[in-house]
């Protein structure tokens, strides 16, 4: 059946949306995932480069977080000081 998506012969023969990750984790490929949010105009990330995204999007709002709440906690003791 794989070689009849494949064939250019069979155009009415085409791939099931909910078949392209069956078929990618068969090939090993993310082609068919890639080609989609390339023309999407996003950037799609798999195993360690998705964990170190996530990683990093946590350390940033983990920064951010710690800011705020220095900002907070000075403003906090700014108006406890002018009671």
């Amino acid at each position: 059946m794989l070689d009849a998506y494949a064939s250019p012969a069979r155009i009415d023969h085409t791939l099931p949306f909910w078949m392209v990750p069956v078929l990618e984790d068969i090939c090993s490929s993310h082609a068919l995932t890639n080609w989609l949010v390339m023309k999407r105009g996003g950037r799609a990330a798999y195993g360690k480069e998705a964990l170190k995204h996530e990683l990093g999007k946590l350390v940033s709002l983990k920064t951010q977080t710690s800011r705020d709440l220095n900002v907070r906690i000075k403003h906090i003791e700014n108006l406890l000081r002018g009671e």
